[in-house]
């Protein structure tokens, strides 16, 4: 059923949480078996409450931070050279758990005097994690991406919460959505969105609800709008209409157009190909008629090109390779991209974890026991909570946790 409905995986690394999963939720219900799962059938927000508990809703403000850093300092200033002055930007975080993501956006446009200029939008197929959100408290513990100056400016202390100034709560919009089977939002615009940020999302799904989701998404973006994900999500490279662009602060995804568009809140059309790329000519010409000839020698500079993902600097593609490989359920050659990465940096943890996930589905099971507990190693060397490198702002903390659970059931294991 979940699998079914919200399009969420479950596979033989995560089974002990999702049954654990389940159990706590039907102690909340306080029904249990056929009764639990008629239970869901009729009763939404019992659905709900068990997707919330599958899934890790965990999240805070700025999270990877390096992919704020790309949308102020690349994505919303490309945006604002080739949409009219009169648009209006239009931003939706997908799979927004508690608003963290949506109000660092917020946060980020009102920064760059954009507040005015903006919608944000934020869903989630949670409704308790979406009052949540409505609310703007938060625990300290959101608070680790803020710097002390943020949480000066944008937040106050109440008891042993901080509270959002209220300003933000009124500049985005929530709604429940499943992105699996709802419809998905239209912006005032009528065109299409120019960022979508659907991070630490498309893990948790299946590879046929990933192909799906993904297409939709690509169909909500206006042209040109950029597709973010997070350093854990499976790589998109494959997708149709997609371009993979490698920038210094990681890689994000661009609708690309197979003819002439009209770009939304523009004045023309703009020629693109699936191969990549905008005209620099064209883009420093309409520049010019604004007036700004440094602008223009700034367009027409060459623009970062659609690469594919062999192309990334290993051994993070080889990491990011395996993810998307062991999506695909593709797992001896998930053991092969894992291995490389690990050869070309021993001390990665989130490869010895997906090295470890793909020798299990192999029948490897002493090699998964080893990369596990290698990696169970890595992390008791790491501050509790510091974020693991590539692992989507996950805490050394938290995956230690897990892969304790992980190691104790691959030594109960015969070798």
């Amino acid at each position: 059923m979940l699998a079914e409905v919200a399009g969420l995986r479950t596979l033989d690394e995560r089974s002990y949480r999702t049954a654990a999963a389940i159990e706590e939720a039907m102690g909340a219900a306080g029904v249990a078996g056929t009764a639990y799962r008629h239970l869901l059938e009729r009763d939404a927000a019992s659905f709900q409450d068990l997707v919330r508990r599958v899934t890790v809703a965990e999240s805070h403000f700025f999270r990877e931070p390096r992919q704020f850093e790309l949308l102020r300092r690349r994505m919303l200033p490309e945006l604002l050279r080739d949409r009219s002055a009169s648009h209006r930007l239009q931003i939706w975080s997908a799979g927004c758990s508690s608003g963290e993501e949506a109000y660092s956006v917020a946060i980020l446009l009102e920064e760059l005097g954009l507040a005015d200029r903006a919608d944000v939008r934020g869903t989630d197929i949670s409704a308790a994690a979406l009052q949540r959100a409505r609310d703007a408290s938060y625990r300290p513990w959101s608070m680790r991406g803020v710097s002390d100056a943020r949480r000066r400016a944008y937040f106050r202390a109440e008891g042993d919460h901080l509270q959002l100034e209220r300003r933000f709560a009124q500049r985005v919009t929530f709604e429940v959505l499943n992105l699996v089977a709802d419809p998905y939002p239209v912006p005032s615009s009528g065109v299409g969105f120019d960022v979508i940020l659907c991070r630490n999302v498309l893990i948790y799904l299946t590879p046929e609800a990933i192909a799906a989701v993904v297409r939709r998404l690509v169909g909500a973006l206006a042209p040109d709008g950029w597709l973010m994900t997070a350093s854990s999500d499976p790589h998109l490279s494959s997708q149709a209409g997609l371009e993979a662009v490698v920038t210094e602060h990681g890689v994000v995804y661009r609708r690309v157009p197979t003819t002439s568009t009209t770009v939304p809140g523009g004045t023309g059309t703009r020629n693109t190909s699936l191969t990549g790329g905008r005209s620099a000519t064209a883009a420093a010409s309409r520049v010019r008629r604004r007036g700004d000839p440094h602008a223009a020698d700034r367009a027409a500079r060459p623009q970062a090109a659609s690469v594919p993902v062999s192309e990334v600097p290993r051994p993070e593609a080889e990491y990011v390779r395996a993810t998307t490989l062991l999506a695909e359920g593709r797992w001896e050659e998930a053991v092969r991209a894992a291995r490389s990465a690990l050869y070309l940096q021993p001390d990665l943890v989130v490869a010895q974890v997906a090295f470890g996930r793909a020798a299990l589905h192999v029948g490897d099971l002493a090699g998964a026991g080893r990369a596990w507990r290698q990696a169970q190693a890595l992390l008791e060397g790491m501050d509790p909570d510091a974020p693991v490198p590539l692992a989507g702002g996950a805490s050394a903390g938290r995956l230690l946790a897990e892969l304790s659970v992980l190691n104790r059931r691959s030594a109960e294991v015969p070798r």
